[in-house]
Protein backbone atom coordinates (compact mmCIF):
# COMPACT_ATOMS: atom_id res chain seq x y z
CA UNK A 1 0.00 0.00 0.00
CA UNK A 2 1.47 3.15 -0.79
CA UNK A 3 1.47 5.68 1.34
CA UNK A 4 1.44 9.56 1.89
CA UNK A 5 4.76 10.44 4.17
CA UNK A 6 3.05 11.83 7.01
CA UNK A 7 1.11 8.52 7.29
CA UNK A 8 4.00 6.75 6.80
CA UNK A 9 5.66 8.52 10.00
CA UNK A 10 2.42 7.54 11.75
CA UNK A 11 2.79 3.76 11.38
CA UNK A 12 6.51 4.08 12.29
CA UNK A 13 6.20 6.17 15.59
CA UNK A 14 3.57 3.70 16.95
CA UNK A 15 4.85 0.34 19.27
CA UNK A 16 4.99 -2.28 17.36
CA UNK A 17 1.99 -3.48 19.29
CA UNK A 18 -0.51 -0.85 17.63
CA UNK A 19 1.26 -1.40 14.23
CA UNK A 20 -1.48 -3.52 12.58
CA UNK A 21 -4.37 -1.47 14.39
CA UNK A 22 -2.83 1.87 12.83
CA UNK A 23 -2.57 0.20 9.17
CA UNK A 24 -5.90 -0.95 9.31
CA UNK A 25 -6.85 2.38 10.73
CA UNK A 26 -5.63 4.35 7.59
CA UNK A 27 -6.40 1.76 5.19
CA UNK A 28 -9.96 2.20 6.14
CA UNK A 29 -10.13 5.76 6.00
CA UNK A 30 -7.78 5.84 2.83
CA UNK A 31 -10.62 3.45 1.60
CA UNK A 32 -13.00 7.09 1.80
CA UNK A 33 -10.20 9.81 2.04
CA UNK A 34 -7.60 10.74 -0.09
CA UNK A 35 -5.83 12.90 2.38
CA UNK A 36 -2.91 12.79 4.70
CA UNK A 37 -1.65 12.67 8.26
CA UNK A 38 0.16 15.79 9.18
CA UNK A 39 2.24 15.46 12.44
CA UNK A 40 2.32 18.21 14.88
CA UNK A 41 4.90 19.47 17.47
CA UNK A 42 4.35 20.06 20.80
CA UNK A 43 1.02 18.04 20.65
CA UNK A 44 2.34 15.15 19.73
CA UNK A 45 -0.67 14.66 17.20
CA UNK A 46 -0.93 14.18 13.91
CA UNK A 47 -3.83 15.61 12.29
CA UNK A 48 -5.84 14.51 8.57
CA UNK A 49 -4.62 17.24 5.86
CA UNK A 50 -6.52 19.48 3.83
CA UNK A 51 -9.76 19.36 5.83
CA UNK A 52 -8.96 18.51 9.34
CA UNK A 53 -12.24 16.26 10.55
CA UNK A 54 -9.67 13.88 12.15
CA UNK A 55 -6.58 13.38 13.94
CA UNK A 56 -4.62 10.75 15.92
CA UNK A 57 -2.24 10.64 19.31
CA UNK A 58 -0.12 7.70 20.05
CA UNK A 59 -0.19 7.08 23.76
CA UNK A 60 2.99 4.96 23.93
CA UNK A 61 2.76 4.71 28.01
CA UNK A 62 -0.74 3.04 27.31
CA UNK A 63 -0.24 1.24 24.32
CA UNK A 64 -2.87 3.28 23.01
CA UNK A 65 -4.30 5.38 20.13
CA UNK A 66 -6.71 8.74 20.97
CA UNK A 67 -8.68 9.33 18.17
CA UNK A 68 -10.72 12.25 17.67
CA UNK A 69 -13.37 13.62 15.50
CA UNK A 70 -14.85 16.65 14.38
CA UNK A 71 -18.86 16.90 13.34
CA UNK A 72 -22.11 15.88 14.36
CA UNK A 73 -23.34 12.75 14.76
CA UNK A 74 -26.07 13.49 12.04
CA UNK A 75 -23.36 13.88 9.40
CA UNK A 76 -21.69 10.71 9.62
CA UNK A 77 -24.00 9.00 7.25
CA UNK A 78 -22.17 6.07 6.82
CA UNK A 79 -19.35 5.26 9.68
CA UNK A 80 -16.53 3.51 9.22
CA UNK A 81 -15.83 0.17 10.48
CA UNK A 82 -12.34 -1.11 11.24
CA UNK A 83 -11.85 -4.86 12.06
CA UNK A 84 -9.15 -6.09 14.46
Amino acid sequence: MSMPDGDKRFIHDLPSSLTHVGILLLRTVRQEFRGRLRYYQPSNEYVETPDNFWAVQIQPRLEAIKITVRGRPREFSNPLVIGV
